[in-house]
């Protein structure tokens, strides 16, 4: 009897120890990660689901979600295919748990349960005119855009840029130029009327000497880390043009938009100057460009990863990295990344303070891990000058992203890049080249360019072409290329700069939208 009661015991005992460890397991969570010092937190995002690229953040993370304001959430699914082209680069909304990891090499990881497509977002049709604007009580006329508005009270004229929606609902401060007049009845130096009226104090940055387009107007700018103002000398007033950045995510696009409109201010005591009299003339349209077959071919094959990983990684990467690659890095505006197969990455920026433009070439080593092998600073002109390390990716063909437009543009060797974003429109030109630009001409030379040392010219003209063309007029070699329904783009020049002239023409491109 005992001996079968002690078997019935350990039978139960058995059992019971049995369950405790099935239980433990049927019980257990399979999708939970290996941070016990996770915490889980339900949220609903709404972006575009991109792919990760080889380079893994976390074990489970297989794509990013990149948000409306450009952040990015690390995410996966077990409900979803993620790669399936119906979700993958479409704009979603996500739901689901976020682990919010509290381990430094840790990221914040999502797991999405919940997926919709969204509609995706529709741009606005209407193109952007470019066109003169005068105001005769003043006395000054420029360049503007037509969605900035124009408010006039005495004395006072202020543009202000479109406005942007927050996250709370509420719209954004918009940027501003605003422009004023003080008198000058003594006709002072400029210098002398800066000291006697605006009474710098200790803590305003020093003034440094300006000239302003094509008539070299004389005059002082001032910068700041949120405005820049000039003052610009007439006969016997001072004229006050302050640019305040009030959205930080158009930074770059606003200033260069800002460095083109006071290139084109004109003091009307002078009369009309050529620039604003081909404004007056003609309204340039410069939006919604028209990609021709040979714009659209070069765009879509357009490599997108260096050495096999994806340009926006990269681009997180760097992004984190900068306090221990450059100074300073907050009081920076990145303006262009440039990719150079294996590894290499130039980065350009501007500081804010000064204004100043530096590079740096950097080598990918791995995943968050760079090597700085050079330092530039920009020379007299348009180029960049060594002043520390070695140029080891110098010459070679590079892939050229902006950071405020997210355009792209594959460089050939030997070339150099540039964008106009009052032109919408992207083009290489040979690296030891200058260019400027004179309204709507950009001139390019072996020496810094002006309109009677042109080698090549660059214009914007009133005329629609359907395909690219080339012609020959003497010893002048043209090449036309579309650019949109009512305008067309023309390089020229001697017949000896033939190659050059198709290489520029056959390059050029709509900046992305």
């Amino acid at each position: 009897m005992n001996s079968k009661k002690n078997s019935y015991l350990l039978f139960l005992g058995l059992s019971l120890i049995f369950l405790t460890f099935s239980g433990g397991c049927f019980n257990s969570n399979s999708d939970q990660t290996s941070d016990t010092t996770q915490t889980l937190e339900y949220k609903d995002y709404k972006g575009t689901i991109q792919s990760l690229g080889t380079v893994k953040f976390d074990e489970k993370a297989t794509h990013l979600l990149r948000l409306e304001n450009q952040d990015i959430i690390y995410i996966y699914s077990t409900n979803y295919n993620l790669s399936d082209p119906l979700y993958l680069n479409q704009f979603v909304e996500a739901k689901g748990f976020i682990y919010q990891s509290t381990t430094a090499n840790k990221k914040d990881l999502m797991r999405i349960d919940y997926l919709t497509v969204l509609s995706p977002k529709t741009e606005s049709a209407e193109s952007i005119i470019e066109h003169l604007y005068t105001n005769n009580s003043m006395g000054f006329a420029l360049m503007t855009n037509s969605n900035w508005t124009v408010e006039e009270t005495v004395n006072l004229v202020t543009f202000k840029s479109p406005t942007e929606t927050l996250d709370s609902g509420i719209p954004s401060n918009p940027d501003t130029i605003q422009i004023t007049t003080m008198d000058n009845i003594q006709s002072l130096p400029l210098e002398d009327w800066y000291t006697q009226y605006i009474k710098p104090t200790e803590n305003t940055p020093s003034p440094s000497l300006s000239a302003i387009g094509s008539e070299k107007i004389p005059a002082l700018k001032v910068m700041t880390s949120s405005s820049t103002i000039f003052y610009i000398e007439d006969e016997t007033k001072v004229f006050i043009v302050t640019y305040a950045n009030n959205l930080p995510n158009k930074q770059l696009e606003y200033s260069n938009l800002f460095a083109e409109i006071i290139y084109s201010f004109d003091l009307l005591s002078n009369g009309l100057n050529e620039f604003s009299k081909s404004l007056e003339n003609s309204s340039i349209a410069t939006g919604s460009p028209t990609s021709s077959p040979d714009t659209k071919q070069s765009t879509e094959t357009t490599t997108k990863n260096l050495n096999g990983t994806e340009y926006q990684t990269i681009i997180t990467e760097i992004s984190k990295s900068l306090p221990t690659l450059i100074p300073n890095s907050e009081q920076i505006t990145v303006e262009t990344y440039e990719f150079v197969e294996p590894n290499y990455i130039y980065l350009i920026y501007q500081q804010i303070d000064s204004g100043e433009k530096e590079k740096i070439l950097l080598n990918r080593l791995s995943a968050d891990n760079y090597q700085l092998l050079a330092q530039f600073k920009e020379g007299t002109t348009t180029d960049f000058e060594l002043i520390q390390g070695t140029d080891e990716a110098k010459g070679k063909e590079k892939t050229v992203i902006t950071a405020a437009s997210g355009s792209i543009m594959t460089v050939q060797e030997g070339y150099r890049w540039m964008e106009s974003t009052t032109y919408q429109f992207q083009v290489q030109y040979p690296a030891n080249w200058y260019y400027t630009r004179a309204g709507n001409i950009f001139y390019f030379s072996t020496q810094p360019a002006t309109s009677t040392n042109s080698l090549v010219s660059l214009s914007i003209i009133d005329q629609s072409l359907n395909t690219s063309s080339e012609e020959t007029k003497d010893t002048l070699f043209i090449y036309n290329h579309p650019k949109d329904n009512q305008t067309s783009f023309r390089v020229e020049g001697d017949i000896q700069y033939q190659e050059i002239i198709q290489t520029i023409g056959k390059s050029l491109t709509p900046l992305s939208n």
